[in-house]
């Protein structure tokens, strides 16, 4: 089996000591590269990012986790050079050896030093010649907004790849992107704003073109403005009277025709007689003609609407990019005709092929529907593989490992919470019903989820499944009735009941609902917990695991333990992601039958509250005779290395399981658990 290499990662280095400096920019730069976690439902970009930031686990270990330059066509490395870095030789050493390693290789790959001390260009001799991002002596917010903006136009101009002239036996670095202001001189303010913003530009790195300027004298001026256009992003200002420019109206239906980026300034003052149809379907950004041009303030907007452009420059190059990928690794139909944008009816009217996929998420359903009379399939990645997993209901358990181990595999609860959400967004669109066993805090997955259920219903006016929420018994009182019943339309709720052993020995006292369930004891939760994941399997197919704790539980065993171990008793297909650490990479060791140390008594006992229930819970299970196995690691080790990887019976091969416990590319991942699931569907 061939591994997926996606076209493009992104990595982020910076020293540990440095890291309360430092986290918040890695964190701006992946919300800036993915999406923001506090709107899951955005467009955003979706480039694999991850981070470089500890030493890897281990003995003895002092460098970060090495990064495999090869595992995407395109590798980007920023590192974030401040005191900490330069002054630490093992770091440095980690640093230029993957410099040194991508000067020596095929120029698909970069390193780029940002400086963020004064100091940088100590970091390491081998690095001296590289150009670096000079950042330093600024204040946060302006430190903040460059580097994006660097990183930002870096990926662009590497994705776009326009070559420079250079002489024979020379590379030269890609062109800048080029934005091209589009305007009428009918509206003197809109004109204004235009050489307002050519300045601005002028003090980036960025191309631009701007009419009055850029065209030579005697040359023609609709091929100038043409052949720009080909190789530009265009910046529209939408006064009062740009509609009525025909300039302005072939710019825009030129750039539409050429599929090449597009924004939109809304400039209207007072009034347009009527909108221009084609200035639809884009990013749009609010900007006020009657604002002084000279203040601080306007200066700061304008690279505001700078970083806006660029912002859509990267999102539309790296879609293009990264669905021409997909089909060239037929991930993609061949047939199909891609776009970075949401289709309008120009595409389809113009439409060669079969099919049309466009960016997540899908259009409204209204939207959707005046497009269809077109016949012509209108698909996203999500809703390509139509509902091959109909009447399937998935438990899905993701929870958020230790947080050194997460931080030394390079990656963050950012991470995770878009792992979760890509997880269920496919899952629910291919037709499954999702059952999530836990409690239902109003912030977070569960309102994530929630939110998810109801976007798509009224994206596609097809009725996703309510997800199934099962509630042991000690998280009773802790239900919002209001809030349930709010929600009902996206969760339904199963509240279980305590064992009946409980309730008869006097250990289950009624607690309203709000009550105080601090009081409820260990061996109650314990056993309550386990009936509950009892309930959550048998109404299961098959069950998705990734992350989870190994301490700080309140189960008999850590709560994806217990799971795996059940769903494997019951012979239903499992899933399990280690590539982001925690509890479900150590079953996969234990299914391996390399006994890992997390599952073992002493180290388990460790903990003193866990060591008495333990001790209470084999008491109070043999004593009663209760048909309830004891809590016992080298029975749970046993269970897992008899029953390997083999004994997983989730459709996959192992070769492909393999990969899945490693990988932390969620649409590596994606793409396995869909042909697993899939191929359970078929049986």
């Amino acid at each position: 089996m061939q591994r997926y290499q996606p076209i493009l990662n992104v990595y982020i280095i910076w020293h540990p000591d440095a890291d309360a400096y430092c986290r918040p920019l890695a964190d701006a730069i992946y919300t800036c590269l993915n999406r923001d976690p506090d709107r899951p439902f955005t467009r955003g970009i979706g480039i694999p990012t991850y981070f470089r930031c500890v030493p890897e686990q281990g003995k003895n270990k002092v460098k970060p986790l090495d990064i495999k330059l090869n595992a995407a066509v395109h590798s980007v490395i920023f590192v974030l050079v401040e005191d900490h870095l330069i002054f630490d030789e093992a770091w440095g050493d980690y640093v230029a050896a993957l410099y040194n390693q991508i000067q020596a290789g095929n120029g698909n790959h970069l390193l780029v030093p940002v400086a963020l001390s004064g100091s940088a260009y100590n970091l390491h001799p081998d690095i001296g010649k590289a150009n670096f991002v000079r950042l330093f002596n600024l204040d946060r917010n302006t430190l903040k907004s460059k580097l994006l903006h660097y990183i930002v136009h870096t990926l662009s101009r590497l994705l776009e790849n326009a070559e420079r002239p250079a002489n024979a036996g020379f590379k030269l670095s890609q062109l800048p992107i080029k934005l091209f202001i589009s305007h009428t001189k009918r509206d003197p303010q809109a004109l204004k704003l235009a050489e307002a913003l050519k300045r601005q530009l002028d003090d980036t790195q960025l191309d631009r073109f701007f009419d009055s300027v850029d065209i030579a004298s005697g040359h023609n001026f609709l091929d100038e403005i043409r052949a720009n256009l080909q190789q530009a992003a265009l910046i529209a200002i939408r006064s009062d009277r740009y509609s009525e420019s025909p300039w302005c109206r072939f710019e825009i239906m030129e750039t539409k025709r050429l599929n090449r980026p597009m924004i939109i300034i809304d400039a209207l003052q007072h009034h347009e007689d009527r909108s221009f149809p084609y200035l639809s379907n884009v990013p749009t950004i609010r900007f006020d003609l009657s604002a002084d041009l000279d203040s601080e303030a306007s200066c700061k907007y304008l690279q505001t609407i700078i970083d806006f452009a660029l912002q859509e420059v990267l999102r539309f190059i790296y879609i293009r990019e990264h669905f021409s990928h997909l089909k060239a690794c037929q991930r993609l139909p061949e047939d199909a005709q891609l776009l970075s944008r949401p289709p309008e009816e120009r595409d389809l009217r113009q439409n060669l092929q079969s099919q049309i996929i466009y960016p997540d998420p899908p259009l409204g359903y209204q939207e959707h529907s005046e497009l269809s009379q077109y016949d012509i399939p209108l698909d996203t990645p999500t809703t390509i593989h139509g509902t091959q997993l109909q009447d399937l209901s998935i438990g899905i358990s993701i929870s958020e490992p230790d947080a050194r181990e997460l931080t030394a595999l390079g990656l963050s609860p950012f991470h995770l919470q878009n792992a979760m959400l890509e997880i269920a967004r496919h899952c629910l669109s291919l037709g499954a019903e999702l059952i999530y066993g836990g409690d239902l805090r109003p912030n977070g997955f569960t309102e994530n989820l929630l939110e998810l259920v109801r976007y798509h219903n009224d994206s596609t006016k097809q009725q996703f499944k309510p997800v199934v929420n099962f509630l042991a018994w000690p998280l009773k009182p802790t239900l919002n009735v209001a809030w349930a019943a709010q929600n009902k339309d996206a969760v339904k709720i199963k509240e279980v009941d305590a064992p009946s052993d409980l309730d008869s020995a006097g250990l289950t006292e009624q607690i309203p609902r709000g009550g105080n369930i601090s009081n409820i004891p260990t061996y109650v939760w314990a056993r309550s917990l386990t009936t509950m994941r009892e309930g959550l399997i048998k109404r299961s197919h098959a069950r998705i695991l990734m992350g989870g704790k190994t301490s700080g539980y309140k189960g008999k065993y850590p709560g994806l333990v217990e799971e795996a171990l059940l769903t494997l008793q019951a012979e239903k297909p499992l899933f399990l992601l280690g590539g982001f650490g925690g509890t479900s990479k150590v079953i996969i060791k234990a299914l391996q039958g390399n006994n890992p140390h997390q599952l073992n008594k002493d180290y388990q006992c460790s903990d003193k509250a866990y060591s008495s229930l333990m001790e209470e819970y084999n008491k109070n299970v043999t004593e009663q005779k209760l048909d309830v196995p004891t809590i016992d690691y080298e029975a749970v080790c046993n269970s897992f290395s008899d029953i390997g990887v083999t004994g997983l019976n989730n459709g996959l091969n192992e070769e492909e399981n393999l990969t899945l416990f490693e990988t932390t590319n969620i649409e590596e991942a994606l793409s396995l658990l869909i042909t697993g699931l899939s191929r359970i569907r078929k049986i």
